[in-house]
């Protein structure tokens, strides 16, 4: 659920972002779209629960419920554990922390990459200014389809790895295209998709692989701050 949850959170808002910019002056959305974030932010942070037990909207049969389901999942919630800064920098002595910051960061950079020159990379292609602006929105959205078809299928049958690795490949191979293809225009743009469809759709898979598989609360807390 919390790989479906994060997907469709960055998903929606990029996906509206980037289509938004095909329709009204950057400046005229991105103003309102800020205001409306820190409002709801601000609005969720006082909503939101970080535990079944101090969930005021939950009755207490929901509640052991909820408690029950976790207990099943990671165990123990640790509700009265504060984590502190001795556990914050313990965390990089452990070598599987390591390893998922670098598989995060392998993944983050190609992400943030495309997100951010995706119409300048488009715009090579020999695009309008206004037809790149369009065409900068169907990788988005097949990539957030793709990504929620997955993280679906991963929470159902439970595993990460078989889900991650094939993800990677479509990467890879859209990557490998757009490096050596240069004569067709069609090819170079289907070549985007491949690559954003990949990357973005293991991410959150990746991610949240390894927060919900930690056994303690600090350790949690502490990996995601870092």
């Amino acid at each position: 659920m919390a790989r479906r949850d994060w997907l469709a959170g960055d998903g929606c808002s990029s996906s509206v972002c980037i289509f938004s910019l095909t329709v009204v002056h950057l400046i005229d959305f991105v103003i309102p779209e800020g205001l409306t974030t820190i409002a709801c932010a601000v609005i969720v942070f006082f909503l939101t629960s970080g535990f079944p037990e101090e969930a005021k909207w939950l009755s207490d049969d929901e509640k052991a419920f909820v408690r029950a389901r976790l207990a099943e999942d990671i165990g123990d919630s640790q509700l009265d554990v504060q984590p502190t800064w001795r556990d914050v920098f313990g965390v990089l002595k452990d070598f599987k922390f390591i390893l998922c910051g670098l598989a995060y960061f392998g993944l983050l950079v190609p992400g943030y990459g495309y997100a951010y020159f995706s119409p300048a990379i488009i715009r090579s292609l020999g695009y309008s200014p206004v037809m790149t602006q369009l065409y900068s929105v169907p990788p988005w959205l097949v990539s957030f389809t793709l990504g929620m078809i997955a993280a679906t299928a991963s929470d159902y049958y439970k595993r990460k790895y078989i889900f991650i690795l094939p993800l990677l490949l479509i990467s890879v191979v859209g990557i490998i295209i757009l490096l050596n293809v240069h004569d067709s225009v069609h090819v170079r743009y289907g070549a985007l998709f491949l690559s954003v469809m990949g990357g973005y759709s293991a991410l959150p898979i990746v991610l949240c692989w390894f927060s919900v598989n930690r056994e303690w609360k600090s350790k949690v807390s502490s990996d995601s701050i870092i």
